[in-house]
């Protein structure tokens, strides 16, 4: 899938990149973008990971927090975000038909929003795999209500084309949540490969759904990969990025540049 960005954005980044002494960015792939594209020196470039409240992502009670969506005891895969084909919407259901043939009392819950196209587009999918019973759509879900959103799945479904930083992802593995991700830049930057979840280098939905099932299926890989989500997600608390950011800052400032400090 390819996402072109406007003249307008270029314009704007090239004017940021070139005037500012400091550009703060998400990932390791950022910083090479920002060097190639517009030719920004690499050490006016450093990586800081956004973080998590992990006052507020914290793991909750599974059936306490299923209760809460009035949800049954069953396997539950979880998809967070808009219904746009760069989130690989498409993968995501032809992904879960693969688990449901091995897991017939799987479900996917899908929260997020999306336009009415997109709507339409994921209802004729729906339809055409025969999901409707095992998927529930629950639109937006309002930011406070997310971490039993997250606690009461087993797995977290990423399976984007690109992601600048998964957040969603972040805050998903600070409840404990095991996540299947596409290899992508900010998706890479949070999920370690068969520690914290999986990453998959294919877009083939039979590779999403083996590692899925492999998280469904065994009891034992997921409570250990909960607990090294935890760990993780702790590294990079709110405490910890305001550290990293007021570091940088500081370094900044004590060189006489004050005023041009960017976060992409």
């Amino acid at each position: 899938y390819d996402e072109s960005e406007s003249a307008e954005r270029m314009v704007a980044e090239r004017q940021i990149g070139t005037k500012s002494d400091r550009i703060v960015v998400w990932t390791v792939e950022e910083s090479a973008r920002l060097n190639r594209i517009f030719q920004v020196p690499a050490d006016r470039i450093t990586v800081s990971a956004p973080g998590v409240d992990c006052t507020r992502f914290a793991p909750l009670d599974r059936s306490e927090a299923r209760s809460r969506f009035g949800l049954s005891d069953t396997p539950t895969v979880l998809f967070v975000g808009r219904l746009d084909p760069f989130k690989g919407v498409d993968l995501l259901l032809d992904a879960f038909a693969e688990i449901v043939e091995v897991i017939p009392d799987a479900r996917l819950l899908v929260a997020g929003g999306g336009d009415a196209q997109q709507h339409a587009d994921f209802g004729e999918s729906l339809a055409k795999l025969g999901l409707h019973e095992s998927v529930h759509r629950l639109g937006k879900i309002g930011h406070h209500k997310m971490p039993a959103l997250y606690s009461s799945a087993d797995v977290l479904m990423a399976p984007s084309f690109h992601e600048t930083y998964g957040l969603a992802t972040l805050e998903a593995t600070a409840c404990g949540l095991p996540v299947v991700a596409a290899d992508v830049d900010g998706l890479r930057a949070i999920v370690v490969h068969g520690e914290t979840g999986y990453l998959a280098k294919s877009r083939d939905p039979k590779d999403y759904a083996k590692f899925a099932i492999d998280i469904l299926s065994d009891h034992d890989t997921r409570r250990r990969m909960a607990a090294t989500c935890i760990n993780r997600a702790e590294m990079r608390s709110w405490r910890t990025v305001a550290c990293e950011l007021a570091d940088i800052y500081h370094e900044v400032t004590s060189s006489g540049n004050t005023d041009r400090i960017a976060r992409c």
